[in-house]
């Protein structure tokens, strides 16, 4: 059974027999908390996202760089600003996926699935986001151009 808090003050209502909160007075319904405690995304689920979508995103800007590299002039360039166009949207769309879900996990973990602090928080969640996907992002762009090149002969 999931650890349950009160949906107004946050207390502790794990192991309680009456459906009243004890510091605050609050009636609360316990399966309906139990189900939003089940919904919290877990610590792995979002690391799992944050290393295996960026990962794909860069394959494939990868794949396109190397797509590109064998074509000539105008097409590279047309070619990487779109690449870098379609990354940077795919990243922003990810980062506020993820932040959503934890910020509403934590949400649903303490009981406050709406209010100002949800809002609050996803402000900075998604900025974290969007920076932790960037550097992984461009991290395996590097590391696949540099295997491109050492595999091609180039270094």
């Amino acid at each position: 059974m999931p650890t349950l808090y009160c949906p107004k003050c946050g207390y502790n209502l794990t192991g309680l027999t009456e459906d009243r909160c004890p510091e605050c007075g609050e009636r609360f319904e316990p399966g309906r908390l139990e189900s939003q405690a089940r919904e919290a995304v877990t610590i792995r689920y979002t690391i799992l996202h944050l290393l295996f979508v960026p990962m794909g995103i860069a394959l494939i800007d990868v794949f396109l760089l190397f797509v590109l590299s064998q074509s000539s002039g105008d097409a590279v360039l047309g070619g990487l600003i779109t690449m870098l166009v379609v990354t940077g949207i795919a990243m922003a769309v990810h980062a506020l996926v993820i932040a959503q879900a934890v910020v509403h996990s934590v949400a649903a973990h303490r009981g406050r699935i709406n209010g100002p602090w949800v809002f609050r928080s996803m402000t900075p969640c998604f900025i974290l986001f969007t920076v932790i996907e960037a550097v992984l992002v461009v991290s395996y762009i590097v590391g696949g151009c540099a295997i491109i090149l050492i595999s091609t002969g180039v270094f």
